[in-house]
């Protein structure tokens, strides 16, 4: 689990480590990496950041919540419930 932090990029540009496709490849694939660049474009190098990208990170994220909501309530008698 500790090997996704380090291809996350927070402490170096992944497209500098990794150069050509798999770079590029490795940014859009992992959804902390892409908020990561974007966040850097903005803040260093004064680029908008990628809207496709986020939005389409935005839109799997809420899907995932609302299939997780969904199991939660169609399980909740299923599971033991700590108060």
């Amino acid at each position: 689990m500790m090997i996704l932090f380090y291809i996350t990029g927070v402490f170096y540009d992944l497209r500098s480590i990794l150069p050509g496709v798999w770079g590029e490849i490795l940014v859009r694939v992992n959804p902390i990496a892409a908020v990561i660049d974007n966040v850097r474009a903005c803040l260093l190098y004064g680029h908008a950041p990628d809207a496709f990208i986020m939005v389409a990170w935005l839109g799997i994220s809420l899907i995932f919540c609302l299939i997780g909501l969904k199991l939660t309530y169609s399980h909740e008698n299923t599971y033991v419930k700590v108060i």
